[in-house]
């Protein structure tokens, strides 16, 4: 899911939110006064799940040494 980046052109707020790559967003709320007036600014980050535990198995190095 990618991470967007908002400013509120109403409190003068950046607050960011993750979108689902499904359908169609819901629109924007500022988080700190609920306006709508808000834009995105920028592409911030793409957050990605790990399994549980942390994902350890992916960057430990393999049995053997190699």
């Amino acid at each position: 899911m990618p991470l967007y980046e908002y400013h509120c052109r109403d409190c003068d707020s950046d607050f960011e939110r993750l979108e689902s790559l499904q359908g169609a967003p819901e629109p924007a709320e500022c988080r700190r006064c609920g306006s709508r007036r808000v834009e995105r600014i920028e592409f911030s980050r793409v957050a990605v799940a790990t399994p549980a535990g942390g994902g350890e198995a992916c960057c430990s190095p393999a049995p053997g040494g190699a």
